[in-house]
């Protein structure tokens, strides 16, 4: 038994500790190329290899916004009381406590699933840091299903959540923005506030009258583009649709494809048991823009470059 602990302890090491080891985070630079926004860790995953693709083989400046940490996520502990044993539950369903946490580390809130985060960022190329401010809390079972109002709501309000958002457009002064489906991608209404609340604060950041406050030390800002993923099941419902394929050439490492590093960037996230995988494609839609319509239809940074 002993023999079996060392053996995974070996694999888990070798997928999670190379990646954590290497070299610091590159300095958060006044402007990136892309503000890409998602409610927890592991949503990156409805993208595809987008991230990797722009990262790598665009070479694009990107930085990753995660509303929260995912601490209530698979394996991860949540609330007991004083003297109850670590509950590791997820969707009302008793599963161990993911091992790659050390026991003494099995505490609430535990913000293991950031490591992660930051591992898959590195394994698309991300040279920043993913922003985790701990601002907004996870939970699992929040209602209604499909719509943001009760991710607003758990969030304590709208206001807080696209407040948040328009300061980081402000601070990072991005040319595109990404976000989840209107609806979460999947309806939760965590990941649909998340991607509403990006929306709603790219149409707000350039507007000195909203969010004044924030004005002493940051600039308004206007996003040239905002693009929101659409689920493969809502794309009859889509006028011309962006189709993005991640087998293309990747120019910035010829060695490998989007698809790879997607695939392989997901995988980093082992507590939640993601596979290895990524599609060939996936559908985005044009929100907003203030360069035109794209014609070309292939590429966010159409008109930009």
């Amino acid at each position: 038994m002993n023999l079996i602990k060392i053996f995974l302890t070996i694999i888990i090491v070798s997928i999670l500790l190379p990646l954590s080891a290497q070299e610091p985070w590159e300095p958060y630079p006044e402007k990136v190329d892309m503000l890409a926004v998602i409610a927890h860790p592991d949503d990156e995953g409805y993208w595809g290899g987008m991230l990797a693709y722009y990262a790598t083989c665009e070479q694009k400046k990107i930085v990753l916004v995660s509303l929260t940490s995912g601490e209530w996520g698979n394996g991860l502990p949540h609330p007991v009381a004083k003297g109850e044993p670590v509950d590791c539950s997820y969707n009302d369903e008793e599963v161990p406590c993911c091992d790659a946490i050390p026991e003494e580390d099995l505490v609430y809130p535990n913000y293991y699933r950031e490591i992660e985060l930051g591992n898959a960022a590195r394994t698309y190329g991300i040279q920043f840091k993913p922003v985790t401010d701990r601002l907004f809390k996870d939970k699992d079972g929040i209602q209604p299903w499909g719509e943001a109002s009760g991710g607003f709501e758990y969030w304590d309000g709208e206001d807080k959540v696209v407040g948040y958002i328009t300061k980081q457009i402000r601070r990072f002064k991005p040319d595109v923005l990404v976000t989840l489906g209107w609806n979460g991608g999947n309806g939760n209404p965590q990941h649909a506030a998340a991607a509403r609340g990006a929306i709603f604060a790219a149409r707000k950041a350039g507007d000195k009258m909203n969010f004044p406050d924030q004005l002493t030390d940051l600039e308004v800002w206007n996003t040239k583009k905002v693009y929101m993923y659409v689920p493969e099941k809502k794309l009859d419902q889509q006028d011309n649709p962006l189709i993005h394929s991640w087998i293309l050439p990747c120019a910035g490492n010829p060695k490998v494809t989007a698809q790879q590093l997607g695939a392989r960037g997901l995988a980093q996230h082992y507590c939640q048991n993601v596979p290895e995988s990524c599609p060939e494609s996936t559908a985005f839609k044009l929100v907003d823009s203030r360069v035109g319509p794209d014609t070309e239809n292939m590429n966010f940074f159409e008109h930009l470059d």
